[in-house]
């Protein structure tokens, strides 16, 4: 267990260490190190093409609201995000919820993808837990911890320093109460 954690710890130290690594790593042309990131290409207005493609590692938090649906009613959806991208690969794990008058449904879910630049298609595993409404006996029983497919299309608008801009469409599909639904997302980050 011990040796387990360590290793964990080492990988999680390098990934963390390679992109100040990278940013000041000697240039092959010349031996001198590179010009810190923010000399390089200041971003002094809203930029619509990310610069994602340039790191190696963006790591960002994002919340977000919007509308969906689930057991054949509407209503308001929430979501909240923790993400790595690692070139291509994405990893997320999330909380998306989807409320109407007196009850819910909810997922907390891990999520893997690809991403390009500012696109990204992700699907893993999330465990719903949902809550009836109390004045209608037709509503999906009380369940919790239901596995069920996790999925999650988001696009980021731009980026303005470390704040993102994001549209997200998440769904979970699962025996007792699939749910979806799309949010309007803010993300603070390393972009």
């Amino acid at each position: 267990m011990r040796v387990t954690r360590l290793v964990s710890l080492s990988l999680l130290l390098a990934a963390c260490a390679a992109p100040l690594y990278a940013q000041h790593a000697p240039r092959p042309d010349s031996g001198t190190p590179a010009p810190p990131r923010a000399e390089a290409s200041p971003q002094a207005s809203f930029d619509t093409t990310s610069s994602t493609d340039e790191k190696d590692l963006i790591v960002w938090f994002g919340a977000g609201a919007g509308l969906g649906s689930f057991a054949d009613s509407g209503g308001v959806s929430g979501m909240t995000e923790l993400s790595v991208r690692a070139g291509p690969h994405v990893i997320m794990t999330r909380w998306a919820s989807m409320a109407a008058l007196f009850t819910g449904v909810s997922d907390v879910g891990i999520l893997y993808g690809r991403s390009t630049n500012d696109l990204a298609a992700l699907a893993g595993i999330g465990l719903a837990y949902g809550k009836p409404n109390p004045f209608n006996s037709e509503t999906t029983a009380v369940f919790s911890s239901t596995p069920g497919l996790a999925l999650q299309l988001r696009w980021r608008a731009g980026t303005v320093g470390p704040l993102g801009f994001a549209l997200e469409g998440f769904a979970n599909v699962n025996s007792n109460s699939s749910f979806w639904g799309v949010a309007a997302s803010l993300e603070l980050g390393n972009f």
